[in-house]
């Protein structure tokens, strides 16, 4: 079962949601896919266009709920995976703001995608801290603990990534253009990146392309032993990749 605002989108769909605002909201699935807004998508076009997923903070009180989301196989921020071949997926101007854990991948937007082209732009992945550090604590009732996990209880040895935690090119196209991420991601030494964990498949037999540009990233990445990297991509397999990295700023929405 695929649990989050939608389950599932029909096959060969399209799919859009703009202008929507989650606080607070929590999904886990004990089956394959979690995310705010869409467990999984297997249609033709996804499109996401000014959301909001963060936490909630009661005006009176100022106590805050968190927005958590939980998967057996692959969760993020906003769709938990993505699974139609010829698929297109843009994401402009959204914002991710929880605490997100899969246990084979996880993102701060997407979990997992097995084939389709992506496009990601002025687009934000906050993070959580503890007295302005960040905590390397796994426990759900602590505040502050790591932010995006792939892996289960005590064993972190899945794929994570700031904005995508593994990817499955087939003669796609992937950008990745003026987004920041700010939040803690750990996961297996080698399939875990500032933005996107880890990519599979022959880059020689499918000619799929990565630009990641105008982007930063200032959370910790750290592997299964909490040991810092600084990758972009965990695991590259054969594919180039080329990345521009910018100075920080406030906000990317802004930029």
């Amino acid at each position: 079962v695929d649990f989050g605002l939608f389950g599932k989108a029909p096959k060969d769909h399209v799919f859009k949601v703009s202008d929507l605002r989650l606080e607070g909201c929590s999904f886990e699935s004990k089956g394959q896919s979690t995310g705010a807004v869409l467990g999984e998508f297997q249609g033709s076009d996804l499109e996401f266009h000014n959301i909001y997923v963060g936490d909630y903070v009661d005006p009176d009180t100022k106590a805050a709920t968190e927005s958590v989301f939980q998967a057996k196989k692959y969760a993020g921020g906003l769709v938990g995976s993505i699974a139609g071949k010829g698929s297109h997926t843009k994401i402009t101007q959204c914002e991710s703001n929880a605490y997100i854990r899969g246990e084979e991948t996880a993102g701060g937007l997407i979990g997992r995608v097995d084939k389709g082209s992506l496009d990601i732009s002025n687009t934000y992945v906050a993070g959580h801290t503890r007295n302005a550090y960040y905590g390397q604590e796994e426990d759900g009732s602590t505040q502050g603990r790591l932010n995006i996990l792939a892996g289960s209880k005590d064993d972190h040895k899945g794929s994570a990534g700031g904005f995508v935690g593994s990817f499955k090119g087939q003669k796609d196209t992937v950008s990745i253009n003026n987004c920041y991420t700010t939040a803690s991601i750990a996961g297996n030494k080698g399939l875990t990146g500032k933005y996107i964990g880890s990519l599979e498949g022959n880059a020689s037999s499918n000619n799929t392309t990565f630009t990641i540009t105008n982007v930063y990233s200032l959370g910790p990445v750290l592997t299964q032993e909490l040991v810092p990297q600084t990758k972009d991509v965990g695991s590259k397999s054969d594919f180039t990749v080329t990345v521009t990295e910018k100075t920080p700023i406030k906000t990317a929405l802004d930029a």
